[in-house]
Parts: structure tokens; C-alpha cells; sequence
């Protein structure tokens, strides 16, 4: 094994499109980032962070404990990201960069070759999803650039999967680490009062939440609300809380309504950080058709709440058993309503899974400890 020389660092190029959308939301895999950089031992590493594209400014930007730069590259396809491109190799070369680490698939289309053409050591492109959003095009060009990456790294077994099938990636090159969660941070939010922020809710009323985006059809929130009319015919005070935002909420409304449904369910709107609402929940409920290592049941979890998730991606890698959460087939309401009636008609079972999945986070996903499965990570490619 090499050892490095006294006093120098490993020198990472992490390589984003971009860390919030123009709504100003900035999703799970942006955050995983952020987090990583900000917990690498600095004295071991110099993390370095490049977004393609511009974004809406965040307060997690200015937080960033590394060197960032902004690449204003909107389009792959235009004269100025040739030039990005080779003032992006020549930066490379310049700072001796080791590790060149993308996310998402325009950052990999331009960063894994600006990489080679620099020399760096060691590439590194990121999976975060199943792809179900690839198309053949996108699939050809990944599995192109996937000939001139090194490593690739997923968040979950169930992505890596799905990577080595759909972009026919020889598996012994994908590497699993699971996301981890900032238990310091989060620990430090207290619940919200719900009752003043929503007139609906009446002290006493179980709370059945969940996080979702919007945006995205996948998410499955109109299967959350389909599951809420179901129980609320046995449990008459429960109340169903939906924290987020996005261009299908004018046809939740319309569901909530035909379902007759709009003193039950609740649209509570984008809250950022969303971990007083959660802490509020009852229960947690993910309903995602589609999911890689969902960072919002780490969440549920942490808060020492039982969740219900569908059995998708890497949701069983969390929910390993009974006994840290309940699992449910994707797409049925009534499977999710009956998983949400028994956890309600036992409270000990509740309050046991929950106090299960708050040690289970605990131990296996803080990121004090992941962050040191990622340095050695680093460090074995190097041969350090």
C-alpha cells in the first residue's frame, strides 16, 4: 500500500448539474453531497465542488466547507461548454486533482472525459435512482462513458442492480455505500405545533404523514390519498399531513375532493427543513413506485417513528424486518390502508418500531460513522 506523503491531501473534483432546482428545492442526492463534503476529514482530503449549471442561491451553497465553482454550463451542446470543458481539464491538471467524482448524467457525459483527457487517477460516476426516467438515447451515452470510468458508485444493492442491467456496467466495477444522515443536525429540530399552522387538527388526532415532491408522478402521492380514505372509515380522527410542493398539487386537491376527503387530508406545502413536521408524524409513509436509498425514510426513522413504505429499490435495505417498519406493494391502497389501521390499532407495536428504527439509524447510518466507510473508500482506489 502507498502511503502520502506528510502533510499532503486527497484531492476529490465532486462534479454536480446542479444543487437546487429553480424552485429553490434541492433533493436527496444534492444534500447526500453536501453532507459528505462537509463531514470529510479536511485534514486527510481537499474536497472541491463544480455545478454545471446555475441555481437558485441557498443558504446550504454558503455553508459549504470546501473550494466551489460555478461552470454556468446550461447545454451540453454549446460553444461555451467546449470551452467549460477545457478549462475544466486544465483545472485538473493544474491542482493535481486525484479523484474525479460525478452525479447525475450531464455532469458524467462532460466530467469522466475531461477527467481522462487530464489524467486524474481515479474517475468515479454516482447512481443515486433505478432509472426509470433513462431513455435509449441517455442509455447508450452512459454505457459509452461508462468504458472510461473506474468506479461506479450506488447508494443501494437494488441500484446496483438496475445500473448493471440497464447500462449493461460489469458489476465487479459498481461499489455500494448507503447514504447517511447528519443525526446531529437533525436531533437538533424540535417537533412543530400543528394545531396552530392547521386548523384541521385537533389535539389528540393521530397524524399520518408523509414528505414527497410534487413534481414527480412516481412519488405516488395520489396513492396516499386514495389509502387515507380507506382508513379514515375505521379512524375517525385521523388526520393525513402531505409536506411538500409542485405542479400536481391542483390535481391532489381535485382527488382530495372527489374523495370528499378535504377535512382529512392535509396539503401542508414545501417546508425546508422538513424534520419538525416530520417529528410531528405519527407515522411515516413513503408510497414512491420507484425509489433508490430513500433519505426521507432515514428521516421517519431517526424521529423514532413507525413507517409504512412500499417495497421498492432500497427501501428494503432499510427496512430490513417487521420489526423496523412495513413494507407494502407499490400501486395498492389497500395493502398501505390496512399496514397504516394496524399500526394505529396498536400503539406498543408502534412505539416498539419506532424506538427499533431510531437505534437502527443510529448505529448503521449517522454519518459520523459513514463518512469513515467514504474516506476508506477513497483511500483504497488510491492505494492508500
Amino acid at each position: 500500500m502507498k502511503k502520502r506523503n506528510h502533510g499532503s491531501r486527497i484531492v476529490i473534483a465532486y462534479l454536480i448539474d446542479f444543487l437546487a432546482s429553480r424552485e429553490g428545492l434541492t433533493g436527496g442526492t444534492e444534500r447526500q453531497l453536501i453532507e459528505m463534503v462537509n463531514h470529510l476529514d479536511q485534514s486527510r482530503f481537499r474536497p472541491l465542488l463544480f455545478c454545471l449549471k446555475d441555481f437558485m442561491a441557498i443558504p446550504l451553497w454558503n455553508d459549504l466547507k470546501c473550494e466551489k465553482h460555478l461552470l454556468h454550463v446550461s447545454s451540453l451542446a454549446s460553444l461555451h461548454a467546449v470551452k467549460a470543458f477545457f478549462s475544466f481539464v486544465h483545472f485538473l491538471r493544474k491542482c493535481s486533482v486525484d479523484i474525479v467524482q460525478t452525479y447525475f448524467h450531464d455532469s458524467t457525459l462532460f466530467g469522466i472525459p475531461a477527467a481522462r483527457l487530464a489524467g486524474t487517477k481515479t474517475t468515479i460516476s454516482s447512481r443515486r435512482d433505478l432509472g426509470f426516467w433513462y431513455d435509449k438515447a441517455l442509455l447508450r451515452n452512459m454505457s459509452f462513458v461508462n468504458r472510461f470510468t473506474d468506479r461506479i458508485l450506488v447508494n443501494c444493492n437494488a441500484v446496483k442492480d438496475a445500473t448493471a442491467f440497464h447500462e449493461n456496467a460489469p458489476r465487479e466495477k459498481i461499489d455500494v455505500i448507503h447514504n447517511g444522515l447528519d443525526l446531529a443536525t437533525f436531533d437538533r429540530y424540535s417537533s412543530v405545533n400543528l394545531m396552530s399552522e392547521f386548523p384541521e387538527i385537533q389535539k389528540g388526532d393521530p397524524i399520518i404523514g408523509m414528505v414527497a415532491n410534487y413534481n414527480r408522478e412516481v412519488k405516488r402521492a395520489d396513492l396516499f390519498i386514495r389509502a387515507a380514505a380507506e382508513v379514515a372509515r375505521y379512524h375517525g380522527r385521523a388526520r393525513f399531513l402531505l409536506i411538500g410542493g409542485g405542479r400536481l398539487e391542483s390535481d391532489l386537491k381535485g382527488l382530495i375532493r372527489q374523495l370528499g376527503l378535504r377535512d382529512r387530508v392535509i396539503l401542508g406545502g414545501k417546508k425546508e427543513p422538513a424534520a419538525p413536521y416530520i417529528k410531528s408524524f405519527d407515522i411515516g409513509v413513503l408510497t414512491s413506485d420507484s425509489e433508490g436509498f430513500s433519505n426521507v425514510l432515514l428521516e421517519y426513522m431517526a424521529a423514532g417513528i413507525p413507517v409504512v413504505a412500499t417495497d421498492v429499490g432500497g427501501n428494503r435495505e432499510i427496512v430490513r424486518n417487521a420489526g423496523l417498519g412495513l413494507l407494502v406493494p407499490p400501486g395498492d391502497p389497500g395493502a398501505l390502508a390496512h399496514s397504516l389501521c394496524r399500526l394505529l390499532n396498536d400503539t406498543q407495536q408502534s412505539s416498539e418500531i419506532g424506538k427499533n428504527a431510531r437505534d437502527h439509524i443510529v448505529e448503521h447510518y449517522s454519518w459520523t460513522r459513514k463518512i469513515r466507510e467514504v474516506e476508506k473508500y477513497y483511500e483504497a482506489l488510491l492505494g492508500f
